[in-house]
């Protein structure tokens, strides 16, 4: 056998101090290895490794593991603590280092309000809207869950809150809140003394657009008459104001909304168009009132003498608006023009007159009008009805006028009985 084989016995011993050798540089390597160890106060992200009577241990990425102890686990809620599964991964916030062998006590509760300042932080940053819930109200706000952070809205930063209000209105608008949600923006924040202030008026350029892209043609809706003003009432819808026009407030003529409604009323009102663009809501609450059109064969009867007023003149002739609303129209044929070329010779916008009905259309909503003279019997039965008696115009227009028909005269002045062929030229 060649000299330069060892026996068998140096082999193994060449062996041994081989693996000797390898097992010493692992345990080194292993007692080298020293994640950083997390710290008190610090906020890390941890895993669910068992739930244990009162205890829940986790995995936290250090060489020991962290306990949540009995009296953090009561913070968290029995509805939490059920839905808590090993293997679920939440922050948590680092109570204590471990002492000896021991292992870290972290806070659930904690880690998760901590985790909300940091959101809230950031959402104060971006100027982000937030839509928080409101579950309380004090004499100086309301309060808002926002995670596990308790948040406040001052009465200053509620929109719906008006100047003028008494006590008892703000009071009532702010429990009407409770279990409903706010768009908010964060306005201030302070961890030492857990202050977390919110703004609704932040938002409105937020809500009411938000709103708008809501609303639809032919949407009912109730909401607040909060203005009037000559040409009609602004009602909030929630967020957003819209307008109904003071034509379409009644069938009747509205010469001010207050004549229907007043501030603070609730009234219900369809939607007729919605302009995002231009930010603008057109409303009507006439489209939701019987319209005079529906029983207009129960308040008008053919041949009878109804008083209204023009209200347009055109060359065909003229309209006239009754008291609930009707509107007819006096054709040039039923206008008896007597040396009148127009109708506008005869009538003008504003003035009052007596009409008789010739014909009702309430499929078409139409009614024929005429001002031609009825029987004298007839026009004597409505004057002791209406308790009314005949009037003269102004001279030059009219020269024998009747309250029911009239014979006209072209000539801007004259007296009573003069022609075109009796007047000097």
């Amino acid at each position: 056998m060649s000299e330069a084989l060892q026996h068998p016995n140096e082999i193994s011993d060449i062996l041994k101090k081989s693996n000797d050798s390898a097992s010493h540089r692992f345990t080194r390597l292993l007692e080298d290895y020293s994640p950083e160890q997390p710290r008190r106060g610090q906020l890390i992200e941890g895993s669910i490794l068992q739930i244990e009577g009162d205890a829940i241990f986790m995995d936290i990425g250090a060489k020991h593991d962290a306990m949540v102890p009995r009296n953090e686990i009561e913070k968290i809620g029995p509805e939490q603590f059920n839905n808590l599964k090993p293997g679920c991964r939440l922050p948590v916030y680092v109570l204590r280092a471990p002492r000896g062998t021991g292992d870290f006590l972290v806070s659930i509760e904690r880690g998760l309000e901590v985790e909300d300042w940091d959101r809230a932080d950031a959402c104060l940053a971006s100027n982000e809207v937030l839509e928080l819930e409101v579950t309380g109200y004090n004499r100086g706000g309301v309060l808002v869950l926002y995670g596990k952070l308790q948040g406040f809205v001052p009465n200053s930063h509620i929109s719906e809150l008006r100047r003028g209000m008494t006590a008892e209105q703000r009071d009532s608008i702010k429990s009407e809140k409770i279990g409903t949600s706010m768009f908010l923006r964060v306005l201030e924040i302070d961890r030492k003394q857990r202050r977390l202030v919110l703004s609704s008026r932040a938002t409105k350029k937020y809500k009411r657009m938000h709103r708008l892209k809501e609303l639809k043609p032919d949407q009912v809706l109730d909401g607040q008459v909060v203005e009037l003003v000559d040409f009609g009432a602004f009602v909030d819808l929630g967020g957003v104001d819209g307008l109904v026009h003071i034509s379409e407030l009644a069938w009747h003529r509205v010469e001010h909304p207050s004549e229907v409604m007043n501030i603070g009323d609730t009234v219900t009102v369809q939607v007729i168009a919605v302009d995002v663009e231009r930010e603008r809501i057109s409303l009507s609450r006439k489209s939701l009132i019987p319209g005079p059109w529906d029983s207009v064969r129960e308040n008008y009867v053919l041949g009878e003498f109804v008083e209204g007023t023009i209200t347009n003149v055109r060359i065909f002739g003229a309209f006239v608006l009754f008291q609930d609303g009707i509107e007819g129209l006096i054709y040039k044929d039923e206008m008896d023009l007597i040396g009148a070329d127009r109708p506008w010779d005869i009538v003008s916008p504003g003035e009052s007159a007596v009409v008789r009905i010739v014909d009702i259309d309430p499929e078409r909503k139409r009614m024929s009008l005429s001002l031609r003279p009825a029987t004298d019997e007839g026009e004597a039965a409505w004057m002791k009805k209406e308790q009314k008696t005949p009037k003269r115009l102004k001279k030059g227009i009219i020269n024998d006028f009747s309250l029911l028909g009239a014979a006209h005269d072209s000539l801007s002045q004259g007296s009573p009985g003069e022609t075109d062929e009796s007047r000097p030229s």
